[in-house]
């Protein structure tokens, strides 16, 4: 398989209940290494790359919602889902340099 999956746990928040003022909903983005070359510097590079713009736009908030309080739960769910990232990356690299 040449996708990584980025997933995250966002807080949304819920407009119709006000009892139920937040709501955990999960998303989720594939990311393709297909046609890197993950042996080379350039390769690993373009992947990270990759998943950092899967991370910010599985992180951002459509809805356009501002405030130092989303700003942290924006963060959080960055650092969270680029470290759940980590070890699906380190082994599509390593596959691709030792072959499995």
């Amino acid at each position: 398989m040449k996708k990584l999956m980025i997933m995250a746990a966002l807080p949304v928040l819920a407009m119709a209940a006000p009892q139920a003022a937040m709501a955990e909903t999960s998303k989720s983005a594939e990311v393709s290494y297909a046609g890197l070359d993950l042996t080379t510097e350039a390769g690993q590079k373009e992947f990270k790359s990759r998943i950092a713009r899967a991370v910010n736009k599985v992180c951002t908030d459509s809805q356009g919602v501002r405030g130092a309080a989303e700003a942290s739960k924006r963060a959080a769910c960055k650092k969270s889902a680029m470290q759940q990232s980590e070890q699906q990356y380190a082994a599509a690299v390593s596959e691709a340099r030792y072959g499995g």
